[in-house]
């Protein structure tokens, strides 16, 4: 049943995090066509599910995802419960013109102020790190 989904791509999540050599490239192949249904606007999953969805996307295959993470994190009248999730993965995922949409995140939406605010923190000093690792510096 739906309401297991969530559980299951969280478990998924999980391990791609934990330290070993376990080869998670199948299931998260198979698991693309899915995770597209479930992030488009107008899903009839729960939220619940969705969220999950918004968190394995940002995990499992970020840049793949990026724009759909985009416009979920950045929908003025999106559900935070999503957005959340979101703004984290664009922490990751996210390029230089992120950032000014992080911040704007941070003054308008008081509930997700730290959120936007910590997902700036982590961009910025990720593509200082990026910069500074570039042969041309």
């Amino acid at each position: 049943p739906l309401d297991r989904v969530g559980d299951v791509v969280s478990m998924l999540v999980d391990l791609v995090r934990a330290p070993g050599e376990v080869d998670c490239s199948p299931a998260i192949t198979a698991l693309k066509p899915w995770l597209n249904t479930a992030l488009q606007a107008g899903s009839s999953l729960c939220t619940p599910v969705r969220v999950s969805a918004v968190q394995a996307a940002g995990v499992l295959a970020p840049l793949e995802f990026r724009p759909i993470l985009r416009r979920i994190a950045y929908q003025e009248n999106g559900q935070s419960s999503l957005r959340l999730p979101a703004i984290a993965a664009i922490a990751h995922c996210g390029e230089a013109g992120d950032l000014p949409k992080l911040q704007q995140i941070a003054r308008t939406h008081p509930e997700l102020f730290y959120a936007a605010q910590d997902a700036g923190t982590v961009l910025t000093s990720r593509l200082a790190r990026a910069d500074s690792a570039s042969p041309s510096k």
